[in-house]
């Protein structure tokens, strides 16, 4: 139960400063919310889970005086409003207006667009109804993903957009390693796809040109490539890249593909999904596309590293303290060294039985003029909780974004329980272990 006794809420408009960055909930209470929250157990969640209240109403400072002889300052939702606008102005960046109705949108867009020219807005106006249904949250999601914005309002009136908000907006802390996690109903095409030979042989290659939607045009790349634009998104820009002939996904022959393909699309991170490791097209090979920085491992892995394996040439190659994900980075500057220290990462993990290649996810960014590659071996295709009864079933199916941070749940149900130990359980399965992962350390060195 929320109380005012022992509730945190910030003391004065200053402290808006001090707030970590990064994603964060904000909330306002007042004596409306307050005395809703009494009644209302999932709006009482929301306010206490999120990541910072603020005291927008007189009765509540005055209230904080009486029972708890603080004095604090009332900071109404305007002033986190101007607060965090003037903040993104400064830096420039995307901000995205979730609620009320087209006509009132477009005036707020409008005028926002006068007062904060560095900030690009983008709107969108949900049903106007007491309940939304699984397909309105569906649209408002990928609404909101498309534009992945560095600032969400959220205005449908309290206590609707607070339960709203904390119910579809998620972080957790694994082991000190930040995750995202996305519920994405569209994803279900790959998560649930099955991938046994039996199956793939029963249907109709997806990825082949004589089987897209006519109204699927591709843009030609490398000679052999068609870069298409995703039918089921994860990023507010992504792609998939198949190769043209309908030929197995394996990743050893084609690993300065994607070196080129990170070169030639400098917004983007490049990722492969080996056959067994998340790919929903294993008999077609392909790479996938996501507009760079959307994985935070992008911009947190020099902070993660635990040290050098060894320097190659114009190649270093690093490995994380990411337990219990499992990951190797070669920075590079040369198109040469990067492959030729992949190839010498690929021959140092194991091949199962029955398997053309290593199990593995890889990632290839290129900036500052150089490329940055992230491998993740792999232990296992799935987790046990993929295949689980009742309350322990959990619809994962780990591939690159999921490695790179994002995880990803195509049921909602999953989104609302999924926490830091289902995460952390998952990658314990479907990663090298501690004891594995040092042996393929200790082999790259060897052949180095």
């Amino acid at each position: 139960m929320l109380k005012l006794r022992t509730v945190s809420l910030l003391g004065c408009r200053s402290e808006l400063d001090a707030l970590p960055k990064g994603k964060l909930l904000i909330n306002t209470i007042n004596a409306h919310s307050y005395n809703t929250a009494q009644r209302d157990t999932a709006f009482a969640e929301a306010l206490l889970k999120g990541d910072a209240l603020i005291p927008d109403g007189a009765s509540i400072v005055l209230a904080f005086k009486f029972l708890r002889h603080k004095k604090i300052e009332r900071i109404a939702g305007w002033d986190l409003f101007l607060h965090e606008m003037n903040k993104l102005n400064r830096k420039g960046g995307t901000c995205f207006f979730l609620g009320s109705n087209d006509d009132t949108l477009r005036k707020i867009k409008v005028k926002a667009v006068r007062l904060y020219p560095n900030i690009q807005v983008e709107t969108y106006s949900p049903p106007y109804k007491a309940e939304f249904s699984e397909k309105d949250n569906q649209q408002m999601i990928e609404a909101v993903n498309r534009v992945n914005p560095d600032l969400l309002w959220v205005g449908m009136t309290a206590p609707k957009q607070e339960k709203w908000a904390y119910t579809h907006l998620k972080e957790l802390n694994v082991n000190g390693i930040p995750y995202k996690v996305q519920f994405n109903p569209a994803r279900i095409v790959s998560s649930g796809a099955k991938v046994d030979a039996k199956s793939i042989q029963e249907r109709k290659c997806f990825l082949c040109p004589a089987n897209l939607p006519p109204v699927q045009k591709g843009i030609p790349f490398g000679g052999h490539y068609h870069i298409l634009v995703n039918p089921f998104p994860i990023f507010p820009r992504h792609l998939t890249i198949p190769e043209l002939a309908h030929t197995p996904q394996r990743i050893a022959s084609r690993f300065t593909d994607m070196l080129e393909l990170a070169e030639a699309l400098t917004d983007y991170t490049i990722f492969y999904n080996g056959p067994k490791c998340g790919a929903s097209a294993p008999d077609h090979a392909h790479f996938q596309a996501g507009n760079k920085g959307f994985m935070p491992i992008e911009k947190d892995w020099r902070g993660q590293t635990a040290g050098k394996i060894a320097d190659y040439r114009k190649a270093a190659l690093w490995y994380l303290d990411d337990a219990p994900r499992a990951t190797l980075v070669i920075e590079s500057t040369s198109k040469e060294d990067a492959a030729d220290l992949f190839d010498i990462i690929y021959r140092s993990l194991d091949v199962k039985p029955e398997e053309d290649e290593p199990m593995m996810n890889v990632l290839v960014l290129y900036e500052a003029d150089r490329w940055v590659v992230f491998v993740f071996p792999r232990e296992k295709h799935r987790p046990a909780c993929y295949t689980a009864e009742g309350e322990a079933n959990l619809l994962s199916s780990p591939a690159s974004v999921d490695l790179g941070g994002v995880f990803i749940t195509p049921v909602e149900k999953d989104f609302l329980k999924i926490t830091a130990e289902d995460v952390a359980q998952i990658l314990s399965e479907v990663c090298l272990s501690a004891t594995d992962f040092h042996k393929v350390r200790q082999r790259i060195r060897e052949k180095i």
